[in-house]
């Protein structure tokens, strides 16, 4: 299910730069732009809202204000040119509190980080609709940033500067080096087999010395030097799925 979120600023060109932002996020549904608190608080009567990308600086209800009139607030990304109110903005629980203007990494970042919170949350109550297998990653292929679910990726190989991603339906090739995703990836489960091939061990269906076979539909070389690391961390997962 997609998150679903507004803007709340009376800036035009500020809500056209952060809903054109939204647009490249997959996972994202802009339910609304809103110019002021007011239209955005009879707007939140009216939809379900989980996330609001609101102003502080605004005309009749600061968005200070705005948030503590709610008595069940969505999550909250602060955008501001002000950062003398970062302070009382975080005292009031906000996800992140962002500077106009704002790029695009540092507005992914924090909706990544809405995400990780709103995930953490769920874990808390004992939800079963988030599990292990649900963790995911932004990858931007192009201009449009793509949520892949790890759990769906099969295997990932390098091609020069950037790696090819094989998901479940799809092929996504980000401008990542293989040493990017190791970085991101070795403590998720899964492990580099040859300088340019890295694989999850869940999806391992078959193994010999020289090769490894994926979901018994490709079989992928293993590096000789690599050997030594992929066997004992193979042998290593078998015995975990065993206890």
């Amino acid at each position: 299910m997609k998150t679903r979120c507004i803007i709340v600023d009376d800036e035009p060109l500020a809500r056209d730069l952060i809903s054109g932002y939204l647009e490249k996020i997959d996972n994202i549904e802009l339910v609304a732009k809103c110019e002021n608190a007011m239209e955005a608080f009879q707007l939140l009567k009216e939809k379900n809202v989980d996330l609001i990308f609101l102003d502080v600086n605004m005309p009749q209800i600061s968005g200070v204000d705005f948030i503590r009139s709610l008595s069940n607030p969505p999550k909250v990304i602060i955008i501001s040119a002000h950062k003398e109110y970062a302070l009382e903005g975080f005292e009031l629980d906000v996800v992140d509190y962002l500077l106009k203007p704002v790029s695009f990494s540092r507005l992914l970042k924090a909706v990544d980080k809405y995400f990780m919170l709103t995930k953490e949350k769920t874990n808390i109550h004992g939800s079963e609709n988030i599990r292990k297998d649900d963790e995911f990653i932004y990858l931007k292929e192009n201009k449009k940033v793509i949520k892949v679910v790890l759990n769906e990726i099969q295997y990932i190989e390098a091609m020069g500067e950037y790696c090819q991603v094989f998901v479940d339906d799809r092929r996504i090739i980000p401008k990542l080096s293989i040493k990017n995703f190791e970085d991101i990836l070795t403590n998720k489960d899964f492990i580099r087999i040859h300088k340019s091939i890295m694989i999850p061990l869940k999806k391992v269906t078959a193994f010999s010395a020289s090769t490894i076979e994926i979901a018994k539909l490709k079989e992928l070389p293993i590096g000789r030097s690599y050997k030594k690391s992929v066997l004992h961390a193979l042998e290593y997962h078998g015995k975990m799925q065993e206890a």
